[in-house]
């Protein structure tokens, strides 16, 4: 069934005929989770009276999800039927029409020298830019486009950076009042004695600072070292740790390891704890000791 063909039905679902409603059962099996499809067959059986009409019902009701559209389809009045326009095909469709070329009107002796004249005028104003289409295509013109992308980015990136330096700039200082001041007055003598205090507050801030790193190599600190044994070296064995087996190693893998490395008595050592930690295998674990003893 084409597109168009179920559109129709569901504009029509109130006229369904019994050709209709068998095409749409039969669609139910290629479509069979549709619900707009199993509410068309229930709607075209009922209409049309077919002994498959309730069971088409009760699976049109399983598959709703809103059994008030369903109630809404089954129950709708009749209306007459609509039909959907068809698209013109390609072959009736209008041909465009040929543009017909513009006339050239007629240059006669007369105007030739006015119209030179008028080109002249034309070159001496504005020109303008014409765009020129680019012959480019494929790889080649996403290209040019990613290298055009990049100079725009590069312009705009000049554009902020040109703004935030022109936002940032110092307003200009107010114009001097020349005509107030006198041609040999000099500076006030507030920003003298200022300049003087801030330079003697600096001499002394050094001077401290000098006498704090001399008070420093003058004392010549030094990191103690940390105390050492009786020879010089720490005589802690770090090795026994690593020996020792924990409860929490100890395993049948573990005995396995020791008796390929030949560590015999170490074996018996774990196969002991193993009969503390698994009394249920004391005389599995009895029995190895016994060969390795023996």
């Amino acid at each position: 069934m084409e597109k168009t063909e179920f559109l129709l039905l569901l504009a029509n679902s109130a006229t369904l005929t019994t050709d209709e409603a068998k095409a749409l059962v039969r669609l139910q099996d290629e479509f069979p989770y549709s619900q707009a499809i199993h509410n068309l067959a229930a709607r075209g059986c009922q209409l049309n009276q077919l002994p498959s009409g309730k069971a088409q019902l009760g699976k049109a009701a399983i598959y709703a999800t809103d059994r008030s559209v369903l109630k809404a389809i089954i129950s709708a009045p009749g209306k007459p039927r609509e039909t959907l326009a068809k698209p013109p095909s390609p072959a009736t469709a209008e041909k465009p029409q040929p543009r017909k070329a513009p006339a050239v009107p007629e240059t006669r002796p007369g105007m030739e020298s006015a119209q030179a004249q008028g080109a002249k005028e034309g070159a001496k104003g504005p020109s303008e830019e014409k765009f020129t289409p680019s012959g480019l295509s494929g790889d080649a013109l996403l290209d040019e486009l990613y290298h055009d992308l990049d100079k725009l980015k590069e312009l705009k990136y000049g554009f902020e950076v040109a703004s935030a330096g022109f936002d940032s700039m110092p307003p200009p200082p107010p114009p001097a009042n020349k005509k107030n001041e006198a041609p040999g007055e000099a500076k006030g003598p507030k920003e003298t004695t200022k300049s003087l205090l801030d330079d003697i507050k600096s001499t002394k801030r050094q001077k401290e600072q000098l006498e704090i790193i001399d008070r420093f190599i003058k004392a010549k600190p030094s990191i103690g070292k940390g105390k050492m044994g009786a020879s010089g070296f720490d005589t802690a064995d770090l090795s026994e740790r690593s020996s020792a087996f924990t409860d929490n190693i100890v395993s049948e893998t573990l005995v396995e390891i020791l008796i390929k490395q030949g560590k015999k008595g170490k074996a018996v050592e774990v196969l002991r704890k193993l009969i503390w930690k698994f009394p249920q295998k004391k005389a599995y674990f009895a029995a190895q000791i016994d060969e390795l003893t023996n």
